[in-house]
């Protein structure tokens, strides 16, 4: 798995992407979402927070600086918006996240859903270990590191 110290590290690639909340045993997957270029993708959401779930006046939304991690799948078969997109759906049944991306799926992503095959090879994908993971520091890891640095 690969390890990302900073959004700079991510790759720019398309991927299926977790951002979890929670400490320990309390960890939930707050958000999944699918990305044509994840540094991009995860840049908006953690940075400059303009994208649409950071921003929402809607009753659930994710706010940034509650969360913990982001981890992501890269698969040759996420070339496609397509597939990406119907791997996304796969993605939502099992990481059953808090917060699913609010879009319609497009009419071919529905095509790659109905095939058991792709739909078994996602699940695989997903229930494996991510590709990678980033470490987003809450304050008190900051505080470590700042007395640490002392």
């Amino acid at each position: 798995m690969q390890l990302a110290s900073s959004i700079a590290d991510l790759p720019k690639v398309p991927a299926i992407y977790a951002m979890y909340g929670g400490k320990g045993h309390a960890r939930y997957v707050a958000y999944v979402g699918s990305a044509g270029k994840l540094r991009q993708r995860i840049e908006q959401h953690l940075d400059r927070r303009d994208s649409s779930i950071v921003t929402s006046a809607s009753a659930v939304r994710n706010h940034p600086d509650q969360l913990l991690g982001v981890s992501w799948w890269e698969n040759e078969e996420f070339a496609t918006k397509a597939k990406l997109a119907a791997a996304e759906l796969v993605a939502f049944e099992v990481l059953d996240p808090v917060v699913r991306s609010r879009g319609k799926p497009m009419k071919e992503a529905k095509a790659y859903l109905a095939d058991p095959a792709f739909k078994e090879r996602m699940r695989g994908v997903f229930e494996g270990e991510p590709t990678g993971w980033l470490h987003i520091p809450d304050w008190n890891h900051v505080v470590v590191m700042l007395r640490t640095l002392e």
